[in-house]
């Protein structure tokens, strides 16, 4: 289980504990009780759901981020490439030239 996922069900297993022993400990009515339990499930399952959109909020933001830079580098490499391959197209050309001049020479 990955660490996250630990702390999450120790969470989740803490806060039913704290509601068992609270309904154990309360000083008010079962119907009471069960409301306020209500409302603090409503309250929790509401900031639960809160964080969660955040944290998926985040992580796409940061994954538009991550296909933003590979984009870039990815168009850089392109560039690079093409002049590399352009810098030796020009280079086999006037080889190729030299060696026409040099063999002319030499037929002279």
């Amino acid at each position: 289980m990955k660490d996250k996922q630990k702390v999450l069900l120790s969470f989740v297993i803490g806060a039913a504990a704290g509601v068992a022993a609270g309904m154990l400990l309360a000083p008010y009515s079962g119907k009471d009780s069960r409301k306020k339990l209500s409302d603090k499930a409503t309250a929790l399952s509401n900031d639960l759901g809160g964080q969660i959109n955040t944290s998926l909020d985040k992580l796409n933001e940061l994954k538009d981020s991550v296909i933003s830079s590979i984009s870039d580098l990815t168009g850089k490499a392109a560039d690079k490439v093409n002049k590399a391959a352009e810098y030796g197209a020009s280079k086999v050309k006037e080889t190729a030239e030299r060696a026409a001049d040099y063999g002319n020479q030499a037929k002279s």
